[in-house]
């Protein structure tokens, strides 16, 4: 009984009333393989990537124009009244404010809502507790705004249909989607000896240069991890092969047509941008030309040993605790090695390892988890948009807003502090007050949690006011905050 409580649980998303232990909990995870479903119902009407990308071209040109006017009026203010610019500002509209306003907020409510009505209803918890895992892996933050819209894509088209397939088709899939390109600057970055820095030269304009964002965080946090024998210069040259991945049809200005006519917020290589000449890294040669070169440099990351054990160490601690134990980081990476970066076969070995198994709660659940496990709990299947967004902004887990490229943090000391626990408790109050269905708090311990439901919840559970504050008492016990 208590694998099946481990299995529904750790390796899982929570169980929902109704839910029978599995008989057989490694077959279970197993088999979710095969109905696991890559574009469920619930992400059937989010925006599409050529909508958002549109909306993002929108708002770049009209930012390019408002900046434009702005300097036209600073430059006739000193050749006309004081007053005649402060009425002109009095009609402007600043672009990014309309931009947030009318388009991009809605998008990121409507993704996110998405988001979790496919959890709550997914009936293959396992793996998308491993697309979750991924995401966060490959983190973007809608701290920056032309990401708001797009984060959740890169979700839904990078990260899920990869899931069950090799490490270096998500990694590339990762790398050439429009939300990474934006969000680490890759889509600015421009070869200095490219036929487009050259041209700039020699107007003698403003150079926005080489770009070394995601060709940093490609090596330290997507691929071989923090000190792990690539130095500055491997950066730098990394950095040069990606000149040229770009993402199409978001730019208007009269430079845009230099670079064809790719659909909006499709991946494109733009040749004019590419650094030219072969390149060395972690001292091998690369004289691939165009966008193969940085597709090759992804592609021996993607089967590093480093790589192997930095995603194996990763997934161990997701798993097995905060301290990931060695012999099965161990086994994970070999695995990965062995079959090339299939990530089945990986994941067949942390299903076989006994050290997820353990009877003692190896995790704490971050806010998302506690939230879906929470939700699923009371069988809800949707909430509000605005209502899911609040929830996990009070939580301190807004969705896909880490603050930075590393994501969040995958340890019980980020999220179990005092203020983070007192918020759980009144958002916990609030779920039980709104729950209209009937329950009995103690049945529901039981049939969520068998056998692992200590004496003092059960005595607190049975003692409690009403159902709705037993129910309450349950969502914030020690043994349903763990996994």
């Amino acid at each position: 009984m208590l694998s099946s409580v481990i299995a529904l649980n750790r390796f899982g998303l929570g169980a929902r009333p109704g839910d029978q232990p599995p008989v057989d909990p490694k077959q279970w995870l197993l088999r979710q393989f095969e109905r696991y479903e890559p574009r469920p119902q619930a992400l059937a009407q989010v925006p599409s990537r050529a909508t958002v990308a549109s909306q993002l071209a929108d708002y770049i040109e009209e930012q390019r124009n408002f900046a434009q006017g702005k300097r036209r009026l600073q430059q006739s203010a000193s050749m006309t009244a004081a007053s005649m610019p402060q009425q002109a500002d009095a009609k402007e509209v600043d672009p990014v404010k309309r931009y947030l306003r009318q388009n991009i907020r809605q998008n990121y409510l409507a993704m996110s809502s998405a988001r979790l009505d496919a959890a709550l209803a997914s009936d293959s918890p396992f793996v998308d507790r491993l697309v979750y895992f991924w995401a966060n892996h490959f983190a973007v933050s809608v701290d920056k705004l032309p990401v708001i819209g797009l984060a959740g894509l890169l979700e839904f088209e990078a990260i899920r249909p990869h899931v069950l397939g090799k490490f270096s088709d998500m990694l590339l899939a990762v790398e050439q989607h429009p939300a990474m390109l934006v969000y680490l600057d890759q889509a600015q970055s421009i070869g200095p000896n490219s036929r487009a820095g050259q041209f700039a030269a020699m107007r003698g304009g403003r150079q926005r240069g080489l770009n070394e964002n995601l060709a940093r965080e490609i090596m330290e946090l997507h691929t071989l991890g923090v000190r792990t024998g690539y130095s500055q210069a491997d950066v730098t040259e990394f950095a040069r092969a990606l000149t040229g991945w770009t993402v199409g049809g978001i730019g208007r200005g009269p430079g845009a047509r230099m670079f064809g006519n790719a659909p909006a917020g499709e991946f494109q290589f733009a040749e004019l941008l590419h650094e030219p000449d072969n390149r060395v890294i972690m001292g091998k040669r690369y004289g691939q030309s165009g966008e193969a070169q940085a597709r090759a440099v992804l592609m021996d990351l993607a089967a590093s040993p480093a790589t192997a054990r930095h995603l194996a160490t990763k997934l161990a601690r997701h798993f097995a605790g905060d301290e990931p134990p060695s012999a099965l980081v161990d086994r994970l990476s070999k695995a990965y090695l062995a079959s090339n970066g299939d990530l089945p076969t990986v994941y067949r070995v942390l299903i076989e390892s006994p050290e997820p198994w353990a009877a003692q709660p190896l995790k704490f659940k971050s806010p998302w988890e506690w939230s879906v496990s929470a939700l699923r709990a009371i069988d809800a299947t949707s909430l509000p948009a605005q209502t899911q967004a609040g929830l996990l902004k009070q939580l301190g887990q807004p969705t896909w807003q880490p603050g930075s490229p590393a994501g969040w943090d995958d340890i019980a000391a980020s999220w179990a502090a005092p203020d983070a626990l007192v918020r759980r408790v009144e958002v916990a109050q609030r779920i039980a007050t709104q729950f209209q269905g009937s329950l009995d708090p103690r049945a529901l311990a039981g049939s969520l949690l068998p056998g692992s439901v200590s004496d003092a919840t059960h005595t607190a559970i049975s003692r409690a006011e009403s159902p709705q504050q037993g129910l309450a008492l349950l969502l914030v016990s020690p043994e349903f905050m763990r996994r």
